[in-house]
């Protein structure tokens, strides 16, 4: 299981009741509140009206964070919008909600990670 524990996110061991590793440092993975989206291997973070994502390959520590996406004013809700991401079968691709460049209408953004 992925969990927090201070300022690290943590691989805990469910059967053993032990945490068993870390994942990336406070530094990749800044004030990780919230939802851990970890699957397959991005997490989320937002600032202010933005949401931002940072992709981590667990394998050899890689990372890199997106540009922020704007969430404008569906922060909260009955239509709010949800920060979590999804990726494709393949982990190349994540889709991403924000808001369009008119600043109103909700849309989905396609991340297209080279391998």
């Amino acid at each position: 299981m992925i969990a927090r524990l201070g300022d690290r996110q943590i691989l805990f061991d469910t059967d053993q009741q032990l945490v068993i590793g870390t994942l990336g440092s406070p530094e990749i993975f800044p004030d990780h509140e919230g939802d851990i989206a970890l699957s397959p291997n991005g997490h989320k973070d937002r600032k202010k009206k933005a949401n931002f994502y940072t992709i981590y390959q667990r394998k050899d520590g890689a990372h890199f964070r997106t540009r922020g996406f704007n969430i404008a004013h569906w922060q909260s809700g009955d239509l709010r919008q949800d920060p979590t991401p999804c990726w494709n079968r393949t982990s190349d691709q994540i889709l991403a909600p924000g808001v369009s460049k008119d600043g109103k209408t909700r849309q989905l953004f396609i991340l297209k990670l080279k391998q």
